[in-house]
């Protein structure tokens, strides 16, 4: 139940947005903080349910992001498997998305429930690796392939309303702006808050929104809670990653210093 797209400003410049959909009764997640893992730092969230993340960006410029996925022929998700989460975070290592190959094995995800992950990169193009529970593929991501979403009620239905929407919102447009990425996910002109983008259902909501954005010297990630119901996005959180060149540690900043 979450929502990505992204843009490239040029090879080395591209942005990330992502609105993380969750059930009511899951704990509020802890804000972005620093991480090492093997040696490389990166920036994520951190669930509290299980300790695991679903977005993270390292100091190589790799960004990667998990969905959830549902679907007719999909199995249903078993608590007993290991978290979804804690198999990104495993990831966050990685200096290209080639080595995203080797961890992708069925035998390492025979014991996760199925999911879509993300990987951009600069000088890349973008991947999505794509678990069942049964077979791993991966593609490469395009434009049109904007945006990758997943809900667990009236997949279909939700997945072409969210599609047909960013199609609207581009209007020809072969290269998404950020402020038209920006307003497509927080959707606060939809009339249906159980398929906006910013949801709001009985049972789930629109908890987060992120913002990646990886340049040559550096990686942002603001992070901002968002109370659904209102469609309303509460001020970001603004973590600073330097790139490996520069292995000075992050620090928080508040959007109005960048």
């Amino acid at each position: 139940m979450c929502t990505a797209t992204w843009r490239f400003e040029d090879e080395d410049r591209y942005e990330v947005f992502f609105n993380r959909d969750e059930s009511r009764a899951r704990r509020p997640a802890t804000a972005p903080s620093l991480h090492v893992l093997n040696g490389v730092s990166y920036v994520a969230p951190t669930d509290k349910e299980q300790g695991g993340t679903w977005i993270g960006v390292n100091e190589a410029g790799v960004t990667l992001c998990l969905l959830n996925l549902y679907g007719p022929r999909i199995p249903a998700p078993d608590p007993r498997k290991t978290s979804r989460g804690i198999m990104l975070g495993s990831c966050m290592d990685v200096q290209r998305l080639s080595e995203l190959a080797g961890r992708m094995a069925h035998s390492a995800l025979r014991d996760v429930n199925p999911f879509l992950l993300l990987g951009l990169a600069p000088r890349a193009v973008p991947v999505c690796y794509r678990w069942d529970g049964t077979s791993v593929s991966m593609s490469e991501l395009k434009a049109a392939d904007m945006p990758v979403t997943s809900s667990s009620q009236a997949t279909a239905r939700v997945v072409k309303h969210r599609r047909q929407l960013l199609g609207r919102l581009l209007d020809g447009q072969s290269k998404p702006t950020r402020e038209v990425l920006l307003t497509f996910h927080r959707g606060a002109a939809e009339k249906d808050r159980a398929t906006s983008v910013c949801m709001s259902r009985p049972d789930a909501h629109t908890v987060s929104f992120s913002h990646v954005r990886v340049e040559p010297e550096r990686g942002l990630f603001e992070y901002s809670r968002v109370i659904a119901d209102e469609a309303r996005f509460l001020d970001p959180i603004v973590m600073d990653l330097p790139r490996q060149r520069d292995p000075i540690p992050t620090h928080i900043r508040s959007a109005s210093e960048l």
